[in-house]
């Protein structure tokens, strides 16, 4: 069946709603939290593009206490 862009869009966002509806949020929770590390595995590709990143979105103490719960004292203390 060939159905229009718009067409496609619809359905798939109905199909997405029926299934979304259909979880719990132990099982929405995780399946965000595995796309999120997917995603992010790939983009942040390095320690020192993780570390860069976490900084700028919160900050520096953060990134300090994530590196402290790894025995890697960071460079500031």
């Amino acid at each position: 069946m060939n159905l229009t862009r718009q067409q496609y869009n619809h359905i798939l966002e109905q199909f997405i709603d029926l299934i979304v509806d259909g979880l719990t949020y132990e099982e929405l929770y995780r399946y965000v939290a595995e796309s999120m590390e997917e995603t992010f595995r790939d983009y942040y590709s390095t320690g020192d593009k993780l570390l860069e990143e976490i900084e700028s979105t919160y900050d520096r103490e953060l990134v300090d206490i994530l590196l402290e719960t790894v025995g890697i004292k960071s460079e500031g203390n």
